[in-house]
């Protein structure tokens, strides 16, 4: 281990595992604690300033064992849920070249509506997906129909519809409970049925989700009125302990607004121009604003 600070600035030690606090007031003097479980030696390193990143799932945690009260702590999660559709690009009938994990990750968004503050914020986007986890996205339908998904996915394609949502969740310790608004579901719908319109436009032999029971469609040749009868299905199912007859796999883009900001106290984990509950703990921004960030960085 380096014992010269970067920059001598700071040093950053990720995969850290703390042992045990001061005591003092709960205050937070440095750090003791081991590189690994099976590391017997323990490090102790005292700073003036420490900073503890575990995200937003995290976060509230760690307040409630600084000694923080505010029943706000935990509340107001938000995850900007996305739903995937995917489309099959034959390199013989194709003009597209490449596989599908070559090249840039992400070249643009789209956002199915303006951006502003009378239309939902729905945005499309290309994720990277390797093909461990295309495996695990694929639903069962059956052995050979897993064996030839997995023949195709270096030329399968997708697309997903991230909304930002109006559901909010909250946060106990390990537990997280979450569920999304109606509105949220109908947001979902409209932007997984545009990235199956992209797919299809873009020449894509079949487009699909992935719902529990395999839902796909052919396009060589497709009519538009067939195209429109096949996303009339297309909905935002529930998820897997649902126990419903359709299920699908969601993902969520940003845990953020577990430590939101409020006007009073009764409103917020903390306020404006003051840190949370006196102890000198600076939140950061992903904590406190639910923002939806690919507004903000490129």
């Amino acid at each position: 281990m380096d014992a010269q600070p970067e920059r001598r600035e700071g040093q950053i030690q990720p995969g850290w595992l703390m042992q045990e606090e001061s005591g003092r007031r709960k205050r937070c003097l440095g750090v003791a604690a081991s590189l690994s479980h099976q590391t017997r030696k323990k490090l102790q390193i005292n700073a003036k300033v420490t900073i503890v990143a575990c995200g937003s799932l995290k976060t509230p945690g760690l307040l409630a064992s600084s000694g923080l009260k505010n029943s706000n702590i935990s509340r107001g999660l938000h995850i900007h849920p996305i739903m995937m559709a995917w489309g099959y690009f034959p390199e013989k009938n194709s003009e597209l070249e490449g596989a599908a994990h070559e090249g840039e990750i992400v070249t643009s968004l789209h956002y199915v509506h303006p951006m502003d503050s009378t239309t939902p914020n729905i945005t499309l986007e290309t994720p990277a997906i390797g093909p461990g986890t295309f495996a695990a996205l694929t639903p069962w339908v059956s052995g050979s129909d897993m064996k030839e998904r997995m023949a195709k996915y270096a030329r399968t394609a997708h697309i997903f519809a991230m909304v930002r949502d109006e559901g909010v969740g909250e946060v106990k310790g390990d537990i997280v409970k979450y569920r999304l608004t109606k509105a949220d579901e109908e947001n979902l719908t409209i932007g997984l049925k545009q990235a199956l319109r992209i797919l299809v436009a873009a020449g894509a032999a079949e487009v699909g989700t992935y719902r529990s029971d395999g839902q796909r469609m052919k396009c060589d040749g497709i009519k538009q009125k067939d195209l429109e009868a096949f996303l009339d299905t297309v909905n935002a199912p529930p998820g897997v302990v649902s126990m419903s007859k359709h299920w699908t796999q969601s993902f969520t883009a940003h845990q953020i607004g577990c430590c939101r900001m409020g006007a009073t106290e009764k409103e917020g984990a903390l306020m404006e121009k003051e840190r949370a509950g006196r102890q000198k703990i600076c939140m950061s921004v992903m904590q406190v604003f639910c923002l939806q960030l690919l507004v903000l960085i490129p």
